[in-house]
């Protein structure tokens, strides 16, 4: 019996020895897994990263562009109402001159109706 004993006992010690080899195995084939996913996820944070990145210039550079096609408008668009300003005062400039012209001469025809004794 005591052969039995010590013959049960090395049977069991190699089976738990077996399950301990077959959870370590499961481990490191779990631990192997967990680090590819890792791996994969970092691959993924550092691809979105650099698309973040990339996005981040492109909006820059648009908005350097709207800012200067913005100023070059604004200052095409206050030449351009200089320039009608310009334009409206020498308007008003020639109405003046055209009420005075025209004044003057409906005072000679006038004075010419006087002297001529029409009226």
């Amino acid at each position: 019996m005591v052969v039995s004993f010590v013959r049960l006992s090395d049977i069991l010690s190699q089976i738990e020895k077996a399950k301990l080899e077959e959870v370590k195995k499961c481990e490191a084939q779990d631990l192997n897994r967990l680090r590819k996913e890792n791996d994969k996820c970092e691959n993924h944070i550092l691809t979105l990263k650099q698309e973040l990145e990339l996005i981040k210039r492109t909006h820059e550079e648009i908005c350097l562009q709207l800012e200067d096609q913005t100023e070059e408008t604004k200052n095409q668009l206050e030449k351009k109402i200089t320039e009608l300003e310009c334009l409206l005062n020498n308007s008003r400039k020639n109405v003046t001159e055209l009420e005075d012209f025209l004044e003057s001469k409906i005072l000679r025809w006038k004075e010419m109706s006087k002297d001529t004794g029409v009226s």
